[in-house]
């Protein structure tokens, strides 16, 4: 659909951070593929309070373990030998987030920072994202990813993907290996 179309199309994107005492100013250059525009955005901002850095034990954290229909799965597999936990998903939240509102509501700009473990050929079925942009790290086994831009890619363990989702995006993350979880 038209309405899906994304900053993401035009993938080509650079971002330099730096801080100066207090200072932090991000430049960010996105080009648009086929098109002669190039737009540059500038951002400066300017800590007023200091926040504090903790460790959250994750035994602190709220965990949250959906049911796999909420996101297009089967339902859970007792007899694969690969899930290390009973149900597909295994998500604890830094933040307030889906059912979980008693947590802090968000850290400076940051509003999600979810763990999640996802068992052996589960996932997030295709859903939409808006005005945001998506950082995902994997700590260990493989991400697949798929978008309404078409874009279809396999993040392995230490691998980062920045995703602008813009006016929207449509997309899913899966894990396709039938013998390990991803996190």
């Amino acid at each position: 659909e038209e309405r899906w179309r994304v900053n993401r199309k035009y993938q080509r994107r650079s971002m330099i951070a730096r801080s100066f005492g207090g200072r932090v100013s991000t430049f960010v250059s996105a080009f648009t593929v086929g098109k002669q525009e190039r737009s540059r955005t500038a951002i400066s901002t300017r800590m007023t309070s200091k926040m504090a850095v903790s460790v959250v034990p994750k035994e602190t954290l709220y965990v949250s373990e959906p049911d796999p229909a909420w996101f297009g799965n089967g339902k859970n597999e007792s007899s694969n030998p690969g899930w290390t936990n009973a149900n597909w998903l295994k998500s604890r939240f830094h933040f307030s987030f889906a059912e979980h509102t008693n947590g802090k509501p968000k850290f400076g700009v940051l509003r999600v920072l979810n763990d999640d473990l996802v068992q052996p050929s589960r996932g997030f079925g295709t859903h939409p994202h808006s005005n945001m942009e998506i950082v995902t790290y994997v700590v260990d086994g493989e991400l697949t990813h798929k978008d309404s831009m078409g874009t279809s890619e396999s993040l392995g363990r230490g691998s980062v993907q920045f995703m602008t989702a813009g006016t929207g995006v449509m997309h899913s993350e899966y894990n396709d290996d039938d013998r390990n979880p991803l996190r």
